[in-house]
């Protein structure tokens, strides 16, 4: 045996009576890669029990006593150590075993003899092992409580200190975290600091403490996200839900406005007051004002076009509206008293003061004639209300009072 070979003092391994078997437990198996172990040249006398080829079990065997790595974890077949596992992968291995070790279970996996690094001399044999994945691994460290005795050591850190650790875990960790977790390590005998010469205090920190960490990151980031992916989508939904309440509540109050207006329309045919009509339909008499307006930019709406009766009667009743205003305003009627004499309010007693005393002095306001003449132009030629208001480059509402007055002038025939 090469003298450099770690003699494994016979007490510092028993088997357990269980068996754990990686290769049929882990589900990350089924897709696992074959890996040349380390170390098979120190150990071809025991590999010469095997030929080249053979499948064989292989026993994870940790070696804590090892004056090279404390952490190493040897590869047995059929009770003959033949390799190690590399040093870097051993450090995740080593805490897992020894805790499945305790539990009673001998841990074993898959393997198979192969050729060696120089086939025809003195290394004809190597030996090859199947290894769980990271997610397999963190799942068995879970399992024999390696993650307890992480989160037993962290819970004494302040704030601080978990803050630098998280900034820190994807490399080494800075001196005085490391320093943290070595004056606790006896907080967690699981977890096993290296003493392998030549390695840094901050590379001997056991590999848990940093797993751990990354994967508390790596948790929270995808929280954030999914936070952060669940709040824009609940914006989007509430605002497509406001949108189409929106437009569902615009939809059924124009609906129930175009049938107040057909109402009123039909109860002033019949000759019905406006405070009946605002009565019978169940409404406040503001109501009654609005479907006015409606009702007069319908008929607004029909210039240039032949005007059925209902329009020109409703036109002419505007005539004689405006008239009666100008003419109760000359026997001292207040606006107030215009308004609840004609049952309009403020706004329409206004405006009808303002169409009646045009109507019957057209000329004393030139520019309103002027524009009154111009719309009744534009309607016989075929104008619409937007031929209209772009010709005369007008407002809507000045546009609205010019047609109006277009119609008022040629029954009045000025």
């Amino acid at each position: 045996m090469h003298p450099a070979i770690y003699q494994r003092d016979p007490r510092e391994y028993e088997r357990p009576p269980a068996t754990f078997d990686l290769d049929v437990l882990c589900p990350s198996y089924a897709d696992a890669i074959p890996t040349f172990a380390a170390g098979s040249s120190f150990h071809q006398e025991a590999l010469a029990h095997f030929h080249v080829g053979q499948a064989v079990r292989i026993e994870l065997v940790p070696e804590p006593g090892n004056p090279h790595d404390n952490r190493a974890v040897a590869l047995d077949v059929d009770g003959l150590r033949c390799a190690y596992i590399h040093s870097d992968t051993a450090a995740w291995f080593h805490d897992i075993v020894t805790g499945l070790n305790r539990a009673g279970y001998a841990v074993f996996t898959a393997g198979a003899i192969a050729p060696g690094s120089d086939p025809d001399g003195e290394t004809p044999r190597g030996l090859q092992w199947t290894r769980p994945d990271l997610e397999d691994r963190i799942v068995l460290a879970d399992l024999v409580g390696l993650r307890e005795a992480h989160e037993r050591v962290v819970a004494t850190f302040t704030a601080e200190e978990r803050q630098e650790m998280a900034e820190d875990c994807w490399f080494e960790y800075s001196t005085p975290v490391v320093r943290a977790l070595r004056t606790r390590s006896d907080l967690a005998p699981e977890l096993t600091w290296s003493t392998q010469s030549g390695l840094s205090e901050a590379s001997g920190v056991p590999v848990w403490h940093h797993v751990y960490v990354r994967q508390d990151v790596l948790d929270r980031r995808a929280l954030a996200s999914q936070r952060r992916y669940a709040k824009r989508l609940l914006r989007r939904r509430i605002k497509a839900f406001i949108a189409a309440d929106k437009a569902e509540q615009r939809e059924a109050t124009k609906a129930l406005r175009a049938q107040q207006l057909t109402d009123m329309m039909a109860l002033r045919a019949q000759g019905r007051t406006y405070a009946q009509i605002a009565a019978l339909l169940g409404i406040p008499h503001r109501s009654i004002e609005r479907l006015v307006r409606a009702e007069r930019r319908l008929i607004d709406d029909a210039a240039g076009a032949p005007s059925p009766d209902f329009n020109n009667k409703l036109r002419s009743e505007r005539v004689e509206r405006a008239a009666l205003a100008v003419a109760l305003q000359a026997q001292g009627m207040s606006r107030q008293e215009i308004g609840a004499r004609l049952e309009v309010g403020l706004e329409s007693v206004k405006q009808l003061l303002s169409d009646g005393k045009f109507y019957q002095h057209p000329a004393a306001n030139t520019t309103r004639l002027e524009r009154a003449r111009r719309t009744a132009e534009l309607l016989a030629g075929g104008a619409t209300r937007a031929d209209v208001s772009a010709a005369l480059e007008l407002s809507p509402p000045a546009t609205a009072t010019a047609m109006r007055d277009a119609h008022a002038l040629a029954q009045l025939e000025l």
